[in-house]
């Protein structure tokens, strides 16, 4: 199965906003809950994905400069 590089990116982004979303309402309801401990490993998946959101969004702007030029990736491939 072939996919361009930025179809690729734009999907992990789009996966990426999703668990992001689900993370927030998990760390509310353990905040709430008194889960500390949970709401904390909520918390750090929380700083990660919004760590790598802005690389990506990067990554797919300079893919989009050379859409032409870019080979496209097998999912599958050795």
């Amino acid at each position: 199965m072939l996919i361009d590089t930025t179809t690729l990116i734009d999907e992990t982004i789009g996966q990426l906003e999703t668990l992001r979303g689900l993370f927030a309402d998990d760390y509310t309801v353990c905040r709430r809950a008194g889960l500390a401990h949970d709401a904390d490993a909520c918390g750090e998946a929380l700083a990660a994905i919004a760590a790598l959101l802005p690389k990506l969004e990067h990554a797919r702007a300079v893919q989009e400069l050379t859409a032409g030029a870019a080979p496209r990736v097998c999912l599958h491939c050795d």
